[in-house]
C-alpha cells in the first residue's frame, strides 16, 4: 500500500462523513435532542481527523501519479488548491463541534451561538470536501472531467429531443 493508496481510501471519510454527520444534525435538530446533536459533532471530528490525513498524504498521491499518461499537472494543483480549503474548514468544524461537545456536558444552552456556528460550519465543509473531491476525482477519472470521453467512439452528446 503506498501514499496514493492510503489517500484514494481515506479521502472518502470525510467527503461521506460531513454528509452523515449533517443528517445526524438535522435529525438531532428536529428532535432537540443533545445527546444524537453529540452524535453528529464527533462524527464531524472524525471527519476533521481524516480530512488532515487526506491533506498529508496527497503530496505523496501526487508524487505516485503525476508522471502517468493522462495526468494533467494543472488538475492535480486545482484539486490542492481546494484542498488547502477543504482542511480549514473540516479543521475549524471539528474544533467547534469539540467546544460543542463540552458544552453539551457542562448543560451550558446559553451558547447556542457555538451551535449555529456548527452548523453552519458543516454545511461550508460539506460544499468544500464534495468539491474538491469532484476536483480530485477528475485527476484520473476521464468519465469526469470530460463527459464525452466516456461515450463510445468519442460521439459528441446530442442536444435534439428523441420528439418526431
Amino acid at each position: 500500500m503506498n501514499t496514493a493508496h492510503i489517500h484514494l481510501v481515506i479521502t472518502h471519510l470525510p467527503i461521506i462523513g460531513a454528509f452523515i454527520g449533517l443528517l445526524i444534525l438535522a435529525f438531532a435538530y428536529l428532535k432537540k435532542d443533545a445527546n444524537v446533536k453529540t452524535a453528529a459533532y464527533l462524527v464531524f471530528v472524525v471527519c476533521a481527523i481524516g480530512a488532515c490525513i487526506a491533506y498529508a498524504t496527497g503530496e505523496g498521491a501526487e508524487e505516485v501519479v503525476e508522471n502517468l499518461p493522462g495526468v494533467v499537472e494543472a488538475a492535480i494543483e486545482t484539486h490542492e488548491d481546494a484542498a488547502m480549503y477543504s482542511l480549514v474548514s473540516m479543521i475549524a468544524l471539528g474544533v467547534m463541534s469539540i467546544i460543542g461537545i463540552i458544552q453539551i456536558r457542562w448543560n451550558a444552552s446559553k451558547f447556542n451561538f457555538i451551535h449555529s456556528l456548527i452548523l453552519v460550519l458543516s454545511l461550508l465543509s460539506m460544499a468544500t470536501i464534495a468539491y474538491t473531491g469532484n476536483l480530485g476525482g477528475k485527476i484520473r477519472h476521464t468519465e469526469i472531467a470530460n463527459a464525452s470521453a466516456a461515450l463510445p467512439n468519442n460521439e459528441q452528446p446530442s442536444n435534439e429531443s428523441d420528439e418526431d
